[in-house]
């Protein structure tokens, strides 16, 4: 029984691995499209390598791994191993792409609030995008604390990393003065580096 193909016959020829027009020399370059894909696949794979923003990385591994797949294709035998590894890879940066996308755009839309703290802060000075800005303080809690309060004792382990947004303090030991903290400084920032390495997750914010 043969089955018959209901594409329309441009389509059947577009879609054909031997698509005269996807595999013959452009006369210009003297080389196909194809294969001028296949360069760029590495040129953009190369570009992905040299960004310090995941997002732009994952667009970029896409779009190279997408020009690949067309290499790879139109061939006059398909490769069809490197096609499916490269379907799922795409697939996988397309839900992680969205899902970064997803942040930024939460990110943006902030409560007054938190943006007031990242602006007043100078987080974008101290190298905070606003899309770490907004996970960092997004896995925060809010606490007030009452004149007297100790956000941490000499001899402590604490693993908050404390934000000052509203009020002061001040550092002592032994009753002498040694200096003070105000609004939009950390405190906690030695016990939470050290938390930190030890791959735990515990986190606090404190007003």
């Amino acid at each position: 029984v043969v089955k018959k193909n209901r594409l329309p016959l441009i389509f059947q020829k577009l879609i054909s691995p031997n698509n005269a027009m996807m595999t013959k020399p452009v006369k210009i370059v003297d080389t196909s499209i194809a294969v001028m894909l296949g360069h760029t696949a590495f040129l953009l794979t190369g570009m992905a390598y040299l960004t310090k923003d995941i997002l732009q990385l994952r667009l970029l591994a896409m779009s190279g791994i997408s020009a690949s797949m067309v290499f790879q294709y139109y061939r006059p035998q398909p490769l069809l191993m490197p096609l499916r590894w490269n379907g799922i890879f795409l697939a996988i940066n397309c839900v992680m792409a969205s899902l970064l996308y997803y942040d930024r755009v939460e990110a943006e839309d902030m409560s007054q609030e938190m943006l007031d703290i990242y602006e007043k802060g100078m987080f974008e000075k101290r190298g905070f995008r606003k899309v770490d800005f907004y996970r960092l303080f997004g896995i925060a809690t809010k606490e007030v604390r009452k004149k007297g309060d100790y956000l941490k004792r000499a001899g402590e382990q604490t693993h908050q990393l404390c934000y000052i947004a509203n009020g002061a303090g001040i550092i002592s030991r032994d009753q002498s003065y040694l200096g003070k903290l105000t609004e939009n400084d950390f405190a906690g920032e030695i016990e939470f580096m050290r938390l930190m390495t030890k791959k735990d997750t515990s986190s606090g914010e404190c007003d």
